[in-house]
């Protein structure tokens, strides 16, 4: 039976690859590489986090349990959405040769400003006696 791995653990690999993505991305003519992934990792993401976010949003309307934690995965269900549109629009400035070096590389070491991963923002949480990563 395959291993499953927790959401933590797939953000913190997310993020380590993201890092490494953003590394190549200032490389001119190998971003057009590291754009290609990161578009179609982008576009993974957002429509994941759509289809969470709808699934959230139902449970929401006919659970009368847990509702505060079916918000916070909506939430969450959000910011994933947010994260990949974040990604796509990296992906198109890195496809430019030297535009990603340009821009992102100034971005990422002067404003070092970036959009994280739930399990990298805050501390865990409890609600309803259950442990929650993120925020």
């Amino acid at each position: 039976m395959p291993r499953l791995i927790s959401k933590d653990q797939l953000e913190r690999t997310l993020a380590r690859l993201e890092e490494a993505f953003n590394l190549i991305g200032y490389i001119p003519f190998m971003s057009v590489l590291s754009a290609t992934v990161r578009a179609i990792g982008g576009k993974a993401q957002a429509l994941l986090g759509l289809c969470f976010a709808i699934g959230y949003f139902c449970l929401l309307g006919f659970t009368e349990t847990r509702k505060i934690k079916h918000f916070f995965h909506l939430k969450s269900s959000f910011s994933q959405i947010l994260h990949g549109i974040c990604n796509i629009v990296r992906a198109a400035i890195e496809a430019v040769p030297f535009l990603g070096l340009v821009v992102c590389l100034p971005y990422d070491r002067l404003l070092k400003k970036r959009f994280k991963y739930d399990v990298e923002n805050c501390t865990d949480i409890e609600i309803e006696g259950e442990e929650i990563s993120g925020s």
